[in-house]
């Protein structure tokens, strides 16, 4: 019984924490996305405030090819807060900036800042835009969303498109969202 008791108070912790995205990409592609939060209660709202990552140079975050695919995964990991992606260690590909609000004209948010901090508070991560290259860069497939954008159903995988090159599954556990390629 006292293990039942510390196993239920682990995993109510483990959903009270702050909320982590996750991603796993166990395919011998690389991962071209952009990580986005929104204020999910507020759908009349827009969604607001909304929080899109990508890094300075060239807009999409890369996510690297599975070491052994298929078997081991490459992963990354990005805390609620995103200020702390800015300065994301290997590998866990960092942030070179933050558009808020969909508001693409610059200047943009290229490092740690208070509205990050607070707006990162309020948001959740709720869907990763995403494109698929071979490992010379060459793009093979996408872009495919999941996760759910404002308003609409939440899209686990990418069984609504035609033929994606590979598989997604998006989904929440112990408080985390996930996404693991395959």
């Amino acid at each position: 019984m006292k293990k039942l008791f510390l196993l239920a108070v682990t995993a109510v912790s483990g959903c009270l924490s702050a909320q982590a995205f996750i991603m796993q990409n166990y395919t011998p592609h690389k991962i071209a996305y952009t990580l986005n939060k929104q204020n999910l209660t507020n759908v009349s709202g827009g969604c607001t405030p909304t929080l899109e990552a990508r890094t300075a140079p060239n807009d999409h975050i890369w996510l690297p090819p599975s070491p052994n695919p298929g078997i081991d995964p490459l992963e990354a990991r990005y805390e609620s807060n995103l200020n702390l992606a800015f300065s994301a260690t290997a590998p866990t590909p960092p942030i070179g900036r933050v558009i808020i609000n969909s508001n693409y004209n610059p200047p943009y948010i290229t490092s740690p800042s208070g509205p990050i901090a607070a707006f990162s508070g309020v948001t959740t991560y709720s869907f990763l835009k995403f494109g698929v290259t071979d490992v010379a860069g060459n793009n093979i497939g996408g872009y495919y969303t999941v996760g759910q954008q404002c308003g609409g159903a939440i899209v686990p995988d990418l069984s609504g498109y035609p033929s994606p090159v590979i598989n997604a599954s998006y989904f929440t556990f112990a408080g985390d969202t996930w996404v693991v390629f395959y």
